[in-house]
């Protein structure tokens, strides 16, 4: 016959023999100990018995010379002190020693299952750690593509607002200059309609990584302001390094050499608008922006493929 103790209980006492001599033990205990994790079960010869998995037994043959016959333990991994040939008449005596033993095996047992608990609460840390890591990664992502162009892959203008903006409030209180330079490609419809958009999304494509190469500063950026103009944000810089940058932007589109069979040089080409000041000295950053622009169509209708700079002052500089 096989048996188990009784459920919710941490340590076991297994009492093989007689069964007087198994109800004096259980007296014993409970008389003096009062052990609450501690569960009784009593055997006869040729049961077998079942302590739950990760539990901890103790074997105790009671009846002196039984040493033999009193039962098999079933259990898997639980561990079993085996006390034999036990004299009836030290129950008592005996009874709070084995008790510490139980409660030791308890403690062992207790301190097992609580690292397991707690290995568990780790990795579920851990993985609730990994999932915080791969949420900020995407929200990351998700917030560089919010301001990226997807076609050319440089800022977009939203990005380019917040940018333009966060400078023009630096140099206004720095007291320092701020470069804009709005770029056109020139001809692009015509581009566009002789060779077919997929002719004119790898122009602007080339075009906008030539200009993003030509911007080497670490709070410069380039981004497409929309169809075939880009703008560039000069931050913190003197009205000649905003001219120097308008040329190597002209220069750089026409190096790559795009063919254009409606331009007149029969490659691809740009027109720049620029305008620099120190804020404060003009109205408002609309009027900045506007002043670029106004530039950039004065390029335009002077033979394209060239730059002009607007300044404070009225003067202008060209880049013809």
């Amino acid at each position: 016959m096989e048996m188990a103790p009784a459920a919710g209980r941490l340590c076991h006492v297994i009492l093989a023999g007689d069964a007087d001599v198994c109800d004096q033990w259980i007296e014993a205990w409970r008389r003096d100990m009062r052990f609450d994790s501690l569960g009784f079960l009593r055997v006869t010869p040729g049961d077998s018995w079942t302590v739950p998995v990760g539990e901890a037994g103790i074997i105790l043959e009671c009846q002196a010379g039984a040493a033999s016959g009193c039962g098999e333990a079933v259990a898997g991994s639980l561990e079993i002190h085996t006390l034999t040939g036990v004299d009836p008449s030290l129950a008592p005596v005996l009874a709070p020693w084995v008790s510490s033993i139980a409660r030791l095996l308890v403690e062992r047992v207790s301190l097992r299952r609580l690292v397991d608990r707690f290995g568990e609460r780790v990795r579920r840390e851990a993985a609730r750690l990994r999932m915080a890591d791969l949420l900020e990664e995407a929200n990351q992502r998700l917030q560089e593509e919010f301001v990226r162009d997807p076609l050319t892959g440089v800022p977009n203008r939203r990005r380019f607002e917040e940018h333009f903006d966060l400078c023009w409030g630096r140099a206004a209180g720095d007291g320092t200059g701020i470069g804009l330079i709005l770029v056109d490609i020139d001809f692009f419809k015509k581009l566009n309609d002789s060779l077919g958009h997929q002719e004119g999304d790898r122009c602007l494509r080339e075009v906008a990584q030539a200009l993003a190469s030509r911007v080497v500063r670490s709070n410069d950026i380039i981004a497409r302001f929309g169809g075939e103009e880009f703008v560039a944000v000069v931050d913190n810089c003197t009205r000649e390094e905003v001219e120097a940058l308008s040329e190597s932007l002209c220069a750089g589109v026409r190096d790559l050499a795009i063919r254009h069979p409606e331009h007149p040089m029969g490659i691809v080409t740009i027109s720049a608008g620029a305008a620099w000041a120190i804020p404060g000295l003009t109205s408002s950053a609309e009027d900045f922006l506007h002043s670029a622009d106004e530039m950039l169509y004065k390029a335009k209708n002077s033979g394209r493929n060239c730059w002009i700079l607007s300044i404070p002052s009225a003067d202008v500089a060209d880049g013809n």
